[in-house]
């Protein structure tokens, strides 16, 4: 469609309705006058109880892994992310149970994901994955 028809069509569209405030139905300021969205990170502190790093010693040598922990008592939910994530994927989920039922979380972050120091990254696929990958859960 050419500028020219567009300008024709929207001269008979009816004028958009106007939002409290004076601002039109979409406007780019929905969130209100002077507010800007925040994407600064948050501190996993504000969603798990503790942090450490499990070092796994295999044959060949030293791998770390992040691990985040919530809660003291009742079965255990092991939480682990999809690719791409970390454990931290699960920080909101982590408060809302805990704050539901007793329970304990651990979320990890896989290999080559989050805060590990793994010595090969890119061991992340099928059965090379399961079979070379030190378990930091044997530590957990």
């Amino acid at each position: 469609m050419s500028a020219l028809e567009k300008n024709l069509h929207m001269g008979r569209l009816p004028p958009r309705p106007t939002m409290p405030g004076g601002l039109q139905s979409g406007s780019k300021m929905r969130m209100g006058p002077g507010r800007k969205r925040d994407f600064s990170p948050v501190l996993w502190s504000q969603y798990f109880e503790s942090m450490e790093d499990v070092v796994v010693e295999s044959e060949t040598g030293k791998d770390s892994f992040r691990v985040y922990r919530s809660g003291s008592e009742g079965p255990v939910l092991l939480l682990l992310h999809g690719g791409g994530h970390s454990a931290l994927s699960w920080a909101v989920f982590t408060t809302a149970i805990t704050s539901r039922i007793r329970c304990r979380v651990v979320a990890l972050d896989q290999r080559g994901h989050g805060e590990t120091n793994v010595r090969h990254e890119d061991l992340i696929h099928g059965r090379s994955f399961i079979r070379k990958t030190p378990s930091p859960l044997h530590s957990v």
